[in-house]
């Protein structure tokens, strides 16, 4: 009975998938990174706190060091580029991943799946209508030492049914590494 009701509870959990499209500049990083600054451009300050947190997390399981932007970049206050500027010197990084969500919706899907039917003794066919979350980002990661774009990406995350903010960001970061370290630029 608990493995039904563990089969249940995996069932019902949301999950997502990334798709990322990239190009590194074919120079390549000029060093191997240390430290980087990562930046998420989202409306909502809770993505972004999650988002910046959960990709320094990535980071720092491959031996970087993620230095969130939320920490010194403080959502209340406005800043001028010279005022980043000096932020990223004064932190010390080699890079900045910055992170802008460029869109997201939500689309109907339609179901058609078979359930069984005891007093039948019958599979019966079902549909039913749920709608899908989509988030949509634009990356690139920064060279601050020759202050020159290294890498940029897009990506489309997308969610089941019961996917929350949180595991379309968790998909997005993982990917996002995962896209650094196979274009070779971690």
């Amino acid at each position: 009975m608990k493995k039904l009701i563990l089969i249940f509870i995996i069932f019902l959990a949301g999950c997502a998938s990334t798709k990322i499209s990239s190009f590194k500049d074919p120079v390549g990083p000029p060093v191997q990174y240390k430290r980087i600054f990562v930046v998420a451009v989202i409306p909502d300050v809770d993505g972004r706190k999650y988002l910046e947190h959960k990709v320094c997390d990535e980071l720092e399981k491959l031996g970087y060091t993620g230095v969130p932007s939320i920490e010194y970049i403080l959502p209340t206050r406005q800043y001028t580029a010279e005022d980043v500027n000096k932020i990223i010197a004064d932190t010390k990084v080699d890079g900045v991943l910055l992170l802008e969500l460029s869109g997201n919706e939500e689309k109907m899907r339609s179901t058609f799946r078979p359930v069984y039917n005891p007093s039948k003794e019958k599979y019966e066919y079902v549909s039913g209508f749920y709608n899908q979350p989509y988030l949509y980002f634009k990356m690139q990661l920064l060279d601050v030492r020759e202050n020159r774009t290294i890498w940029t990406a897009t990506s489309e995350t997308k969610g089941n049914k019961y996917a929350d903010r949180d595991d379309l960001l968790n998909s997005l970061s993982e990917s996002t590494i995962e896209s650094l370290k196979k274009d070779g630029v971690l």
